[in-house]
């Protein structure tokens, strides 16, 4: 008899899953198994056998890279995620189509190095910064983007006239660095590291940097040493140890996949037609440059 591991046949199943199909656990094994060469009796007994050892090799994956969801009420149960339920609402069906074309977007981003800070900074205002800038410059001290997002915001219904309903009314600083890096490269702790000492830096206004950066956050934008929120993001993705690191120094991490998805439930590049929705290339580059005006800081 042939042999395949487990965690071979984990692998293979993702990379050929149906998303439009519902599936056993056992009934995926023993699709794959027939497709190596195992007999159909062969390909019986294993599935029942790595059912389990398969399922938990399943269950390592990142939920969002799968083509399938586990089932609710049957755990071995696998779910194409263009399978839609008859009850399921019109933003839920969006994501399942959504959720097909972000390699496509995550091809797209390295495909504007010169605009990803932009993109980045446009990003965030797409996340709730009240405002977010670009500096767009090659020396700006490991700050490539800042800007301010509220931590709570006043009651929409009630004029503060007459009522004051947040006590957490606050715009939190953002610090910022843009890698735009090949899909496949890893970002390492030591890079996450220099990161964390370039936002202190910063923070404390490069007092004693005989050699402060030229192009800056501006002075007037923040006070010394006051709390931010430092962010990371890149095409690329993140070594085992980096989230520790991050972690350890209050630094968000956003990696490719996690920006894609991101513009993905944003409708970024997204054309809707009679065929439903997809991703324009076109379109999302047209987006970028419209960012360019936008959120590239400017001194006044």
């Amino acid at each position: 008899m042939k042999s395949i591991t487990p965690q071979e046949i984990a692998e293979k199943i993702v990379q050929n899953f149906d998303r439009t199909s519902s599936k056993k656990v056992y009934e995926a094994i023993s699709d794959v198994l027939l497709s190596e060469g195992f007999t159909e009796i062969q390909a019986s007994e294993l599935a029942e056998n790595y059912e389990r050892q398969v399922h938990k090799q399943l269950s390592k994956y990142p939920p969002t890279e799968l083509p399938f969801e586990f089932g609710n009420r049957e755990w071995n149960r696998l779910k194409g995620k263009l399978r839609s339920g008859k009850e399921e609402k019109p933003e839920t069906k969006y994501a399942r189509t959504a959720s097909t074309f972000i390699d496509q977007i995550k091809n797209a981003l390295v495909q504007a190095p010169d605009d990803f800070e932009t993109l980045c900074a446009a990003s965030l205002r797409l996340a709730g910064a009240t405002e977010a800038f670009a500096l767009r410059t090659k020396d700006e001290g490991g700050i490539d983007f800042f800007g301010r997002i509220p931590l709570r915001v006043q009651a929409e219904n009630i004029p503060t006239t007459l009522l004051r309903t947040s006590l957490l009314e606050w715009h939190l600083l953002i610090l910022g660095q843009a890698k735009c890096f090949d899909l496949k490269a890893s970002i390492g702790r030591d890079e996450i590291q220099k990161f964390a000492g370039q936002i202190r830096e910063c923070l404390a206004k490069y007092t004693d940097n005989p050699d402060p950066p030229k192009n800056r956050v501006p002075y007037a934008y923040y006070v010394q040493n006051e709390p931010c929120l430092p962010i990371y993001i890149t095409t690329a993705s993140f070594s085992d140890r980096v989230p520790g690191t991050a972690l350890a120094n209050g630094i968000r991490l956003v990696d490719g996949q996690e920006l894609a998805e991101f513009l993905a439930y944003k409708k970024i590049g997204f054309v809707e037609s009679q065929n439903g929705w997809s991703f324009s290339e076109k379109q999302f580059s047209n987006w970028v440059k419209e960012q360019v005006e936008k959120c590239t800081y400017k001194e006044s």
